[in-house]
């Protein structure tokens, strides 16, 4: 637990890289959703900036995270 909140408070403090690796890989490829949960980072984003991820980019960060990561996930809405 420890692990995930060092993650997680360089991730709120704005850290380009972090010192560990992340326990899992969460990808979405979509901004795309017409919910407004308060949770989302993607309910401030400006409609017309909603859009898919380009497959060049997902394939890459896939690539990156495979030998990297203890689990991945895909999401899929």
């Amino acid at each position: 637990m420890r692990r995930l909140a060092r993650i997680f408070w360089a991730y709120r403090t704005g850290k380009s890289k972090v010192a560990q690796l992340p326990v899992r890989l969460w990808i979405e490829s979509t901004s795309r959703c017409n919910l407004k949960c308060g949770y989302c980072p993607n309910k401030d984003v400006v409609k017309e900036d909603h859009g898919f991820m380009d497959f060049g980019l997902y394939t890459s960060i896939i690539d990156q995270g495979r030998s990297r990561s203890a689990r991945a996930k895909i999401r899929r809405r």
